[in-house]
Parts: C-alpha cells; structure tokens; sequence
C-alpha cells in the first residue's frame, strides 16, 4: 500500500504542496539531473552492467554535455506524453537518485535520457493506478523498442536493490528541496 503524499513539509506552503506547480517542478527536476551529469560527463567508465542505458544514437558524444534547457525539454515533453500522476513526476527524481546511491551508475550525456525515462516508467508503473505497458512507454521514445525498455527497467530495479517504497518524510524532503531551488534560483546539492 501506498503511503500517503498529502503531508505538508515544513517549509513549503500547504497549497503549493497539495497543488504543486507541475512546469516548475519538472524545470528543478531537469536542473538536478544537469547538475549529475554535469558532474560525472567525465567520469564515463561504468561497469558493463549499465551499458543498456548508453544510446548509441545519442546525439552527445563523450565529453559532450547536454544543455540545461535539452533536459528540461525532454523531461518536458516526457511527462506530457506519459501523462504520470503529480507524484511521479516526482518519484522518478527520487528512484533516479536512488538509483545513483545504491550503485556505481553514474548520468551522463549518452545515458540521461535513457535512465530519465526508464525512471519515470517505473515510478508511473508502481504509482500510478493505470499506467501504461512497456510497448506504449517505446511509441514516444521511438529509437527505444519494447526489449531494451525491458532490459533498462531490470537493471534499473536491480540497481536499486527493487526499493520502490517511498515514504511521506522522503517525498516531502524531495518536494521541499526542489521548492526552495525553484524560489531560490539557485542550485542544488547534486544528490539530495
């Protein structure tokens, strides 16, 4: 069962966390992810296992960062083909992360987009009362066919050691971060 979203952090506005800002929100969401693949674009060597998640059709070769504004658009235009619930948008930042911490992955510019959106699969598939299959996820990120996506999510699972329980402390943690950012302008720590 789930746990329920709906408690306010202590910082962050009553409203603002029951009725969050989607396009700021995902606009913060694309500022942590750049800030990670900023950080690791020239630490690429990663262990075979994660080689599902490095395109071949990126157009970034190694040492060739995307810009802030190619993520926000993508996380942009994944959420609006996708269209998860508010909290996933979200839980995938908060599985990414995760994913990050409990093993030696690592973004950057050939897997982002992959690891982007394998993590919103995930979150859309455990959270989400009616999420879509693996074959759908694959007609808006066409150069992906339904056996990597299959690989990708796995791996993904595995590499988080299958926690995809979030609790209120941690959403709320998440939220509030990515709240105080947006107001700020500033930056965030690389992995909250």
């Amino acid at each position: 069962p789930r746990e329920s979203t709906s408690q306010k952090p202590k910082s962050v506005s009553q409203t603002s966390f029951e009725n969050p800002d989607i396009p700021t929100l995902l606009e913060q969401i694309a500022k942590v992810v750049w800030l990670q693949v900023v950080t690791f674009e020239n630490d690429q060597m990663m262990d075979l296992e994660w080689n599902v998640f490095v395109q071949s059709s990126s157009k970034h070769q190694e040492g060739d960062c995307p810009t802030l504004e190619e993520i926000d658009s993508f996380v942009k235009h994944l959420n609006e083909k996708s269209t998860p619930s508010e909290e996933c948008v979200l839980i995938s930042l908060i599985f990414l992360h995760r994913l990050i911490r409990s093993s030696s992955f690592k973004l950057h510019s050939r897997n982002w987009v992959s690891a982007i959106f394998t993590a919103s699969l995930i979150a859309q598939k455990i959270w989400d009362d009616e999420s879509w299959i693996n074959e759908h996820f694959g007609y808006f990120c066409t150069e992906l066919d339904n056996q990597c996506i299959n690989r990708m999510e796995a791996s993904f699972l595995v590499g988080m050691d299958w926690n995809c329980t979030v609790s209120v402390e941690e959403y709320s943690d998440y939220f509030e971060r990515l709240y105080l950012l947006s107001e700020s302008s500033g930056t965030i720590s690389a992995a909250p």
